[in-house]
């Protein structure tokens, strides 16, 4: 689901001339009545962020695939995606994130993280008066004279 709609987050190998394999995100569709999955033919240059393979999606079961692709799966590690693509490939531990731009993308669901010096200061500001207020409260009732009640 993304924007309230269901959809298909869309990877595709792609093999670079240095021979490896390489997950590609292409990006989010719900256009059902296109066939997604198929990938731009011949050679191109693509473009786009390299993130560590982490795992993408949520199984809900514990139902393993054993199809190959194109196949619709709810999670994608990088054992599965190993496992779907043959023992003969050896994919790489990292995902590109094909820009927008590029021959065959749909529409990018990621975004790089930008976290600027201001955020930083404040968090450690944020910390820093949390801190005080605790060293305060410890010396306030740690040297109290105790209540004769």
């Amino acid at each position: 689901m993304y924007r309230s709609k269901k959809g298909y987050e869309i990877f595709t190998p792609f093999k670079s001339e240095g021979q490896q394999v390489y997950l590609v995100n292409r990006g989010w569709t719900s256009n059902y009545s296109d066939h997604p999955f198929k990938a731009p033919e011949g050679k191109h240059l693509i473009e786009g962020i390299i993130s560590p393979f982490n795992k993408y999606g949520l199984n809900l079961s514990k139902v393993e695939t054993e199809k190959s692709f194109p196949v619709v799966v709810q999670e994608l590690t990088h054992s599965s995606a190993s496992k779907l693509l043959g023992n003969n490939l050896s994919i790489e531990e990292i995902v590109i994130q094909l820009s927008a731009a590029s021959k065959g993308s749909f529409e990018p669901i990621w975004g790089p993280t930008e976290l600027k010096a201001p955020r930083h200061w404040g968090y450690a500001a944020q910390w820093l008066g949390l801190a005080l207020v605790l060293l305060i409260l410890y010396f306030y009732f740690g040297y109290k004279e105790p209540s004769k009640q």
